[in-house]
């Protein structure tokens, strides 16, 4: 959970091994949801989904591909997957396969700051759904 001036940025929900849950609350956060629209999107793999609950408006969402870099010391994007210049009130369902290890997918997205915020997608075989990752 990131608290910044009072505002929740994010929280990541525990779940069962196949389906993670991630709550992203953005600015114009205004009224009571009742429903969101869905958004599918495929990642590199098959069997297991990210749930995205997006309260507010992020933008510049994406899915990316990352590789590790031994050289880098840190996760590489390789290539975009899914891109939306806004996301307001909506789930964003990604079907995927969460390796246990290292990661292979992440999601970026800006606040409407411009900070730009990480989710490395994995499953750590413990019950902990993914990891955090701020980027400067």
């Amino acid at each position: 959970m990131k608290i910044d001036e009072d505002t929740v940025l994010y929280t990541i929900d525990e779940s069962s091994f196949y389906n993670q849950s991630i709550s992203i609350i953005g600015n114009n956060t205004e009224g009571l949801v009742k429903s969101y629209d869905k958004v599918k999107v495929k990642g590199l793999g098959s069997g297991e989904t990210v749930e995205i609950q997006v309260i507010g408006s992020i933008y510049n969402f994406q899915l990316l591909e990352v590789k590790y870099d031994e050289e880098e010391h840190d996760f590489v994007e390789i290539k975009v997957l899914y891109d939306l210049e806004e996301v307001r009130n909506q789930l964003v369902v990604i079907e995927t396969y969460l390796p246990e290890g290292g990661p292979v997918e992440k999601i970026k997205w800006t606040d409407e700051k411009g900070d730009i915020h990480e989710v490395l997608l994995s499953y750590d075989g413990y019950g902990f759904d993914g990891w955090i990752i701020w980027s400067k």
